[in-house]
């Protein structure tokens, strides 16, 4: 397979810089995995045909994401929490608010967009509209939230929410990882890996811990003050 150029590349809207990082997950990221008992939370009864026969799957992670950010940009320490907080709890109830704001109506709809597109369609937005973004961003030091697709036709809840904090790209290989918070892996550091060789037959998607991925779009994110816990 034909090594792409890196001209090439740069012309449709890729960079070969190294991003800079910035969010150390073990400073920055919460010590507690994303499980919460928050069933009554949200109506899902809108999504009964996708979610038919389907598990629906309940987290925080978009809070997660968005209240991290939060403490980081306000230069705080995380609250030394060691396991998900009760739900009468203020920082429980911070999660859940910040939870609200990741998923605005446009979030929801490309969600539901991007799941009923095919593979190809889906990994070719994801580079050519989404790594820019992501690129542009990181070389800044700025983090982003994305949104990561893993299923088609299936529950929208699903689908899941990390913090893409660094990445680096391959100029012989043409080949990128990306380096995450994600609230599913505490503590960790897990990477997605893209194949941008012909983005128009695919990218070959994968995460380092062993989740399905589709592809991923990146969402805004508007910084709030967080609460003194």
């Amino acid at each position: 397979m034909p090594i792409r150029p890196t001209s090439d590349l740069k012309e449709k809207g890729f960079d070969t810089k190294k991003g800079k990082k910035t969010f150390i997950t073990k400073d920055r990221g919460f010590r507690f995995v994303n499980r919460f008992d928050i069933a009554d939370l949200v109506d899902w009864s809108r999504f009964d045909e996708w979610t038919k026969d389907r598990p629906i799957i309940y987290g925080l992670c978009g809070g997660m994401c968005f209240a991290a950010l939060d403490w980081f940009y306000e230069n705080k320490s995380l609250p030394e929490v060691d396991r998900p907080p009760e739900d009468e709890t203020q920082l429980f109830k911070y999660l859940v608010a910040r939870q609200l704001d990741s998923l605005s109506f446009n979030t929801l709809k490309n969600v539901i967009t991007w799941m009923l597109r095919d593979d190809l369609d889906v990994a070719r937005w994801t580079a050519e509209d989404e790594i820019p973004q992501l690129q542009a961003a990181l070389d800044q030091g700025t983090p982003v939230v994305l949104v990561l697709i893993r299923v088609r036709k299936g529950s929208p809840t699903a689908n899941h929410q990390v913090l893409a904090i660094d990445y680096e790209f391959d100029e012989e290989t043409n080949e990128m990882e990306i380096t995450l918070y994600d609230p599913n892996h505490p503590g960790q550091e897990p990477k997605i890996f893209v194949d941008l060789n012909h983005p128009d037959q695919g990218i070959n998607l994968r995460q380092s811990t062993g989740e399905p991925l589709r592809g991923f779009f990146v969402i805004e994110y508007n910084q709030e003050r967080p609460p003194v816990l």
